[in-house]
């Protein structure tokens, strides 16, 4: 189980997701996941469901999990904390670096 799961909503922000993975992705410190949440009405209709399926096949720390339709931030943050298995959660967005 890591130590940190780190939730990033992905809806409409693919100029950024990838930016933001990186970062994440980058740090020194290595216990922990992240759960990238993709919105249901993206799927099969935008570059982010690709950006976070890329990802997770090439870092096992990366997961990729839905959020309902219509459920907006809320709804995309609570789908992650129910992916979630780390000790502590941190929420990041899928635009921040």
């Amino acid at each position: 189980m890591p130590r940190f799961s780190i939730i990033v909503p992905t809806h409409d922000v693919a100029g950024r997701l990838t930016g933001c993975l990186a970062s994440v992705l980058g740090q020194s410190f290595a216990d922990f996941e992240v759960i990238a949440v993709v919105d249901s009405l993206d799927e099969g209709a935008g570059p982010c469901p690709v950006i976070a399926a890329e990802h997770a096949a090439r870092d096992p720390r990366v997961r990729r999990t839905q959020s309902p339709p219509d459920a907006g931030l809320p709804g995309a943050r609570n789908a992650g904390m129910g992916a979630a298995t780390g000790d502590y959660l941190l929420f990041l967005d899928g635009d921040d670096t």
